[in-house]
C-alpha cells in the first residue's frame, strides 16, 4: 500500500518564525546534502528556538528528499 504525500509549499511560507526561515533555505539545505533534523537546525537554526515548528521542518525535509527522489515512500 503506497502513502501519498501531500504539503503544498510555498518558497515564501516561513517555517520557523522565531528564527525567520524559509521554505526555501530548508530546500536548499536538502539540496545541499543536509538531509537530517539536526544538520539542517545547525545551518539554519530553524528549531533550536521554541520547538514549535520542528513538526513542519521534518515534514518539509521529508517532501524535499522525495522532490529530489533520494527516497520512497
Amino acid at each position: 500500500m503506497k502513502t501519498t504525500f501531500n504539503l503544498v509549499l510555498s518558497k515564501f511560507m516561513i517555517i520557523c518564525h522565531c528564527k525567520v526561515v524559509r521554505c526555501s533555505e530548508v530546500r536548499e539545505c536538502v539540496k545541499d546534502g543536509e538531509t537530517t533534523l539536526s544538520k539542517v537546525s545547525r545551518r539554519t537554526c530553524a528549531g533550536t528556538e521554541c520547538g514549535r515548528c520542528v513538526s513542519l521542518l521534518k515534514k518539509v525535509i521529508k517532501k524535499s528528499l522525495l522532490d529530489l527522489g533520494s527516497i520512497d515512500l
